[in-house]
């Protein structure tokens, strides 16, 4: 049977070659095409060819690298001098060529990427731990915390400055050169007095008699109990002013409470029992 020859009908494209077989024929793509007939281009940017951050874009049957400054080649994989191809650094400059960049070593009165800006800030003009910020005609100061005007030299009196002051809970506050402090009640703590202290986790509870002790914001309040009286539950309250114990008992205050002692044939925590009753002789109907 006469085998017909494919090839003869150019069924590969894109430049492919043709290798006609039995029955059949096979086609031998170039780089970037694919499928039987190479007609499919192959995406090479699936597999990131371009380095260094480089940009790629597909087209048919290859692909090109978009290359960041500082990278050249098909796939940016080369670095450029930049130092022996473009002499970037003016004034005296030192150039150091570093991967995908460069760096200049500028003279103490240029500065800039390039030195080709003149450093005002070379006298350190900005007191106080300020900033100076070097500009194409000039500098500015950025002022640290606590200072301003133009070269950083005016303390700012926080204590009068901000609105409402910097001290909390009646806190008083004292000007510092570049800051200040506050002076808290003994009922406040930290920086600016805002931590309320918990008086009754102090060594000596300010509630006496082992009262109970509740804490409240920047202040305390006791719980007496019976028997005591006071801010601090530290006054005692004279029972024995009410004349508490009957049948001619004496009375004896004592802290938070009090005892009575009781006249012959009565007992009782207030002498109310008559002991004579207790051993009245029984008498029967």
């Amino acid at each position: 049977m006469l085998d017909i020859d494919e090839c003869e009908q150019n069924p590969c494209k894109n430049s492919g070659s043709c290798n006609n077989t039995q029955g059949s024929y096979q086609c031998h793509c170039l780089p970037g095409w694919t499928d039987t007939n190479c007609v499919t281009d192959v995406d090479e940017c699936a597999s990131s060819p371009c380095l260094h951050g480089g940009t790629c874009l597909n087209n048919n049957g290859s692909y090109t690298c978009s290359c960041p400054e500082g990278w050249t080649d098909r796939n940016c994989n080369t670095n450029v001098n930049e130092c022996t191809m473009f002499s970037p650094c003016v004034n005296n400059a030192t150039c150091t060529d570093t991967e995908g960049s460069y760096d200049c070593s500028c003279d103490p009165k240029w500065t800039g990427k390039n030195c080709s800006s003149m450093n005002y800030c070379l006298s350190s003009p900005c007191s106080n731990n300020g900033t100076c910020n070097n500009q194409p005609t000039g500098y500015n100061c950025t002022c640290s915390r606590g200072w301003s005007e133009e070269h950083c030299t005016i303390d700012i009196d926080e204590c009068k400055e901000p609105i409402p002051p910097p001290c909390l809970n009646s806190g008083n506050c004292t000007n510092t050169n570049g800051s200040f402090y506050c002076e808290c009640p003994v009922e406040w703590e930290g920086d600016a007095c805002e931590t309320d202290v918990n008086e009754c986790l102090t060594a000596s509870s300010p509630c006496l008699y082992d009262t109970t002790c509740n804490n409240t914001k920047g202040s305390f309040t006791c719980i007496c109990g019976s028997g005591l009286t006071g801010r601090n539950c530290e006054t005692d309250v004279d029972e024995c002013l009410t004349a508490p114990c009957l049948n001619n008992g004496t009375c004896n205050n004592t802290i938070g409470s009090f005892n009575c002692a009781c006249a012959q044939n009565w007992t009782g925590s207030m002498c109310e029992i008559d002991l004579l009753a207790s051993f009245a002789p029984f008498s029967g109907g």
